[in-house]
């Protein structure tokens, strides 16, 4: 069992602080993380460190990125609106490389499951559109294509 690390102000672990205390009150590894580098860029937390210092606990991965868009925090700081956005792998901040091969040394066997929140690779819904459209469809083949890159050929099948 394991829980996202999604910053919302009800879930209280969002943050590898109190990861931590959880862990030192459950030590069983059967609860864990439900990994999502994303939600740590957003908050300015470094998500390789996070993942090297969790990694026996990570369960699941989330694959997205996270783009912070520098003039508009600025203007806005944190608490504002508009200054980060979910994009899909290979189009924000993290170092897909460095997370991959995190997995990789601590024999993680899930899977990266991609998230898609990326509104340059979607369209919004309407009565006319088919239920997936093709511009989500192909927000999930660059995604694919991105990560892959990043994977030994057993594990990228």
């Amino acid at each position: 069992m394991g829980w996202e690390n999604y910053p919302c102000d009800t879930n209280f672990a969002t943050v590898p602080g109190a990861w931590q205390k959880i862990f030192d009150l459950v030590p069983s590894n059967r609860l864990g993380l439900e990994f999502d580098p994303s939600h740590l860029v957003r908050q300015y937390i470094d998500d390789i460190q996070a993942a090297w210092d969790f990694k026996e606990r990570i369960l699941s991965v989330h694959a997205k990125h996270t783009e912070i868009i520098e003039p508009v925090l600025q203007k806005v700081g944190i608490h504002g609106k508009g200054w980060c956005r979910y994009r899909i792998p290979g189009q924000g901040l993290i170092d897909w490389p460095k997370f991959i091969n995190v997995l990789l040394e601590a024999n993680y066997s899930g899977g990266l499951a991609v998230e898609h929140e990326d509104p340059f690779w979607d369209e919004p819904p309407s009565n006319n559109s088919p239920e997936f459209p093709q511009a989500r469809k192909d927000g999930f083949i660059l995604a694919s294509r991105f990560l892959r890159m990043f994977l030994p050929g057993r594990l990228s099948g």
